[in-house]
């Protein structure tokens, strides 16, 4: 009975505790993967661009709904990223 119970408030504490972390985690990886790749803009196609504009949209409403406490400063950069990939798209219209 003592081990069962010390299971599951293990378990409970690592629901609470590390995959929290680990959804934080993959979007600051969408992230880094969609806004740390700018300077290969200029070489991509419109349809890598778009993609990469969809990511961004994507990544923007995760945040939103995220309690990070970097939340309004990953927002803003995400917008900033996802305006200059439209740019690059439009300028070679």
């Amino acid at each position: 009975m003592l081990r069962t119970c010390l299971f599951c408030s293990a378990f409970i504490l690592f629901i609470h505790v590390i995959v929290p972390g680990t959804c934080v985690a993959g979007w600051r990886e969408d992230f880094q993967k969609a806004c740390g790749n700018t300077q290969a803009a200029e070489k991509m196609s419109m349809n890598e661009l778009d993609e990469v504009i969809a990511e961004c949209d994507k990544i923007e409403e995760v945040i939103k709904d995220s309690t990070d406490s970097d939340k309004k400063l990953y927002l803003f950069r995400v917008k900033k990223c996802r305006n200059f990939y439209l740019f690059m798209k439009e300028t070679r219209k």
